[in-house]
């Protein structure tokens, strides 16, 4: 995060820089603190729509669509684990 930086004005500023993409950060799904050797990151889940832009990777090799379902498929960070269990929990509720 900049300096003076709200963590949605992050996350939108983070999704332009690295996908060209304008987006709406909006409601907040969740945050979890995992603790590595040496050191703590915290992640924070917003729901995000996407305003304007189609996703072309700037600092990645490629970008992929997935189903939701499937995130716990991918070989993710242990922090990012929450998260992704996060997103599916929310759309199934959001499906109920």
């Amino acid at each position: 995060m900049e300096r003076f930086e709200t963590d949605k004005q992050c996350l939108e500023r983070e999704l332009f820089e690295e996908l060209g993409l304008e987006t709406e950060a909006t409601t907040l799904i969740t945050e979890n603190t995992h603790d590595y050797d040496g050191f703590s990151v915290t992640l924070v889940l917003y729901c995000t729509d996407i305003v304007q832009g189609v996703p072309t990777p700037s600092v990645h090799d490629r970008t992929e669509w997935i189903y939701p379902a499937d995130l716990l498929n991918w070989n993710l960070a242990p922090a990012d684990i929450p998260l992704a269990k996060a997103v599916i929990n929310e759309l199934q509720a959001s499906r109920a």
